[in-house]
């Protein structure tokens, strides 16, 4: 590698997460090789993320197809198979008209039979055309761009993670997930990995939530769904899981946490999930229960009992009452809290402990 050019990919590096750095950087290169453009493209958690300079749109689009359209044989290879890769790994470069005018020289990095990545080099029309020195130059960097640009974006998740933690005040002794649009986790806690890791109830499935009971998987699915639809974010979703080992079930607060400013990374929504255990968490203080919704101390009692997952039944043998006196007390707590059942009364009482700031987290 030239000597400008390893100066540069070094510079980089000190900076990799800067987008703006990238631009700069993207835009040096390609003067170097006598190209107007260029663009680094590549898979990340489901999604395709790219930063470049001066690649028009169209023809970034239909590099991007090439990384998402499935497993598919490399066009000839540039350059042979990388000494660490695997027999479907490899490199290939195409040149070929561009989409928008002008050519368009791709280089395409494979992976376990797919496109994982591809730098895109942009030439205008009507200049001259790359001569065989840069399209060498250019194929020997292409690995050394996207090997950077996957690293610039594992950091860069790393980093959006705990802004938004801290953000969402996630440090806050409860359990907690974040999710990808297509359901992947992201990121989660300490508390979260213990839970997925006992299988009890919730398990970890090639890096997703799984609920283990039918019924709650539906309600789970549906939930999800309900946050990412739309353009604003919902109310939180409440979803409660049966644990088989006869324990208090767990209940999930689902939001929806729009995405930041984009950057390097997809400018996606995430999904915030707060996994509450009602056989571990501490009863609701009976006084700010009161002081929220108007209660009585009896009222309070009853809420605690049922918000901890005890049935009408167990609440009133645990408070040395009878059923019917909880009913009793149920109803007017329904008219005071306004809600009518007993998982909208479950998520009222949890909504100070567990409520999400919706606004973007800070660049």
């Amino acid at each position: 590698m030239r000597e400008p050019f390893a100066a540069e990919m070094l510079s980089l590096a000190a900076s990799v997460t800067d987008d703006m750095r990238w631009r700069v950087a993207l835009q040096r290169l390609a003067g170097w090789l006598g190209a107007s453009g260029l663009a680094v493209i590549s898979r990340h958690r489901g999604d395709v993320a790219w930063v470049g300079h001066a690649v028009p749109d169209a023809d970034v689009r239909a590099t991007r197809q090439r990384l998402t359209a499935g497993n598919a044989p490399l066009p000839v290879p540039a350059r042979g198979p990388r000494p660490d890769a695997g027999p479907a790994s490899g490199a290939a470069c195409l040149h070929e008209p561009a989409a928008s005018g002008g050519t368009s020289h791709v280089v395409l990095m494979q992976d376990d039979g797919q496109v994982q990545a591809a730098v895109h080099l942009h030439v205008v029309p009507g200049a001259p055309a790359l001569g065989e020195a840069a399209q060498h130059e250019f194929v020997g960097l292409a690995p050394h761009l996207t090997a950077l640009h996957a690293l610039a974006l594992r950091i860069a998740t790393m980093e959006a993670g705990e802004r938004r933690a801290a953000h969402l005040g996630l440090a806050d002794g409860h359990a907690w997930v974040l999710l990808d649009a297509g359901a992947a986790i992201v990121d989660l806690n300490d508390g979260a990995r213990d839970i997925l890791a006992a299988r009890d109830g919730l398990r970890e499935d090639a890096s997703r939530i799984h609920v283990m009971s039918a019924r709650d998987a539906g309600r789970w699915s549906r939930a999800l769904k309900q946050q990412l639809e739309g353009d604003l974010p919902k109310a939180s979703t409440l979803v409660r899981v049966g644990r088989p080992t006869g324990r208090k079930p767990y209940a999930l607060f689902i939001d929806r946490v729009p995405g930041g400013p984009g950057g390097l990374l997809p400018a996606a929504p995430l999904v915030h999930v707060r996994i509450v255990d009602l056989e571990a968490e501490p009863l609701v203080p009976h006084a700010l229960l009161r002081q929220l919704h108007g209660l009585t101390a009896a009222e309070a009692q009853v809420v605690a009992r049922l918000a901890g997952g005890d049935t009408s039944e167990s609440a009133a043998q645990r408070l040395g009452i009878s059923p019917h006196t909880v009913r009793h007390h149920l109803e007017r707590i329904f008219a005071k809290t306004g809600v009518h059942r007993q998982s909208d009364l479950v998520r009222l009482v949890y909504a100070p402990f567990v409520a999400a700031d919706f606004r973007a987290p800070p660049a």
